[in-house]
């Protein structure tokens, strides 16, 4: 029975040494959520949430940044939803950036001639 205590103990110190190992060095996370969503066809819904009421602005541009094909502003808000219909948009790879002060959430769209694809959310420290 002492072995079998002595066991569950050793196991559960294992189990949890991940944990102290993150409080030591705690790994920073980005306030912005950001989910996009598609809804038919080329059609996304988009959704930005814990703004904290800051000026926010969110665009769609080209992968190099030279082209903005959508841009909207937020301010005095601490969410945004929108749906967006990207059936304009020639087949390509885009570039969906929500940026606050140094914060940026970025988010690859891939346009195909019938539908969208996205990418996993992006957190970036500036």
């Amino acid at each position: 029975m002492k072995r079998f205590h002595w066991l569950a103990t050793l196991c559960l110190a294992l189990m949890t040494a991940p944990m102290w190992a993150n409080d030591a060095n705690p790994i920073t996370t980005s306030d912005i959520l950001v989910t996009a969503k598609i809804t038919s066809g080329k059609t996304i819904n988009l959704k930005v949430a814990n703004l904290q009421m800051e000026k926010t602005s969110i665009r769609i541009t080209d992968m190099k940044g030279d082209n903005t094909f959508y841009r909207d502003f937020v301010k005095d808000h601490n969410g945004y939803g929108r749906r967006l219909n990207l059936s304009d948009l020639p087949s390509g790879k885009y570039m969906l950036t929500v940026k606050q002060k140094d914060e940026k959430v970025k988010q690859i769209i891939v346009v195909k001639d019938n539908y969208v694809l996205l990418s996993s959310v992006i957190h970036q420290q500036t």
